[in-house]
């Protein structure tokens, strides 16, 4: 669905995937007992979704990765602003489809 929402440029929908999809990861995790959110990574979630943007916790676990999406330049130079100041480095990275 984020795929969908990207290519409709329906950014609503990217935002609430990405939500729901974050909401599911913290269901399993507390299901399954694992420990894997880490302060950064609370930070990391709150300052991007304060700020609008979609985002959740990325990767293959055990590491401290997330990803925040939004159409407005602004709020991204926010989101890596605030991040640097939590000691979070942001990574310059594109949606490219084929």
């Amino acid at each position: 669905m984020i795929e969908t929402g990207l290519r409709q440029a329906d950014f609503d929908k990217v935002r609430a995937t990405m939500q729901l999809s974050q909401e599911q990861l913290f269901a399993y995790a507390s299901r399954v007992g694992l420990a894997y959110v880490t302060p950064a990574l609370l930070s990391l979630l709150s300052i991007a979704t304060e700020a609008g943007a979609g985002a959740k916790i990325s990767g293959a676990g055990g590491g401290d990765n997330g990803i925040a999406l939004t159409n407005d330049a602004t709020v991204a130079t926010a989101i890596r602003d605030a991040w640097q100041r939590a000691g979070i480095t942001p990574l310059p990275l594109a949606i490219a489809f084929n």
